[in-house]
């Protein structure tokens, strides 16, 4: 039952988590960092309505996609060492 439009929806969600997370270095802080709360709220609504609806094995496959997105997000909003 794995549908391509979930793994898109919670990929993406997981990288706007990432991206907007404002523990980042001083020189690359940007004013979308204020939304991250927001961000996080609706991954959290949407993963929690996923497990619900889906069960325990699609839920974890949720937080996975999640992690997938968060991990990509967070690597671009960081950065690499060379550009400091």
């Amino acid at each position: 039952m794995f549908q391509w439009s979930y793994f898109i929806i919670f990929v993406f969600l997981g990288f706007v988590c990432g991206y907007t997370n404002p523990n980042v270095p001083a020189h690359r802080t940007k004013p979308i960092g204020n939304f991250f709360w927001l961000a996080v709220l609706v991954t959290v609504i949407a993963a929690i309505v996923n497990f619900a609806t889906f069960g325990f094995f699609w839920g974890l496959l949720t937080v996975i996609e999640v992690s997938i997105g968060y991990f990509i997000g967070r690597k671009i909003s960081v950065g690499d060492s060379s550009d400091v």
